[in-house]
């Protein structure tokens, strides 16, 4: 029983901390933002975003690009065969900070709900971060210890392009994004995107054209629904190309 209740308490302690962080968070936005003319913001999204906090400094959208031609190069067929990985293997990629803000674990969920109808399927995620021993605990705990490999922080020039393109379906799923700009790389590769919607998403991809947009709502079928977006894109290669 005390277990229990010491497993409570920690939720609890978590809620009240993340809950002190968003208002403080709110609150130093707002008293920075009170101080400038105008501001510059990455996306629509996020000006709606701070007319939530109470923010009406004018502001202009300028999203922060890319250059294409350091995304040119990259061997997804080399990196496959670096680690082993059969060229027929149904492989999603994501890149992130390993964060909880990132949402990397409904991902695994995701990933998890797809290995039924791909039993071979691979998940791939490169990057590093504090919650990166919660997520390699958390895919034991779903059963995909042969299904998610974790690559760590991939060199941008050379290894992380070769990680994009061994990539069937590139997959995202945070909800803090101001813009995402892993969502332009992975288009820049050649890579279709499964996400779910939120800041920055609607305005990076195009739906029916080089990806899939779920509703972030309701979230109780969230991963389902995500789930079954990625897996007709798995099954239909002339759709993912």
């Amino acid at each position: 029983m005390s277990g229990k209740q010491d497993l409570t308490r920690q939720e609890e302690f978590k809620r009240a901390t993340a809950g002190a962080l968003r208002w403080f968070a709110r609150s130093f936005s707002r008293r920075l933002c009170a101080e400038v003319d105008h501001l510059i913001v990455p996306s629509s999204q996020m000006v709606e975003v701070l007319g939530r906090y109470g923010i009406d400094t004018p502001s202009t959208v300028l999203p922060t690009g890319i250059d294409l031609g350091e995304f040119a190069g990259g061997d997804g067929a080399a990196f496959r065969h670096a680690h082993a990985i059969s060229p027929q293997r149904p492989t999603l990629v994501t890149v992130s900070r390993l964060a909880q803000e990132k949402n990397i674990a409904f991902l695994l969920e995701v990933a998890r709900a797809l290995a039924h109808e791909f039993p071979t399927l691979l998940f791939i995620i490169a990057g590093e971060g504090p919650d990166a021993a919660r997520l390699q605990s958390r895919s034991r705990e779903l059963g995909l210890e042969g299904s998610v490999r974790f690559f760590g922080n991939l060199d941008r020039r050379t290894r992380l392009l070769d990680c994009y393109r061994a990539g069937d379906v590139f997959v995202f799923a945070s909800p803090t994004e101001t813009q995402g700009l892993v969502l332009a790389e992975a288009l820049a590769t050649g890579l279709p995107v499964a996400a779910v919607d939120g800041p920055g998403v609607t305005e990076t991809l195009r739906p029916g054209v080089d990806a899939v947009i779920v509703p972030a709502d309701p979230a109780a079928t969230r991963a389902e629904r995500l789930a079954m977006e990625i897996g007709q894109l798995l099954g239909d290669r002339r759709r993912r190309d």
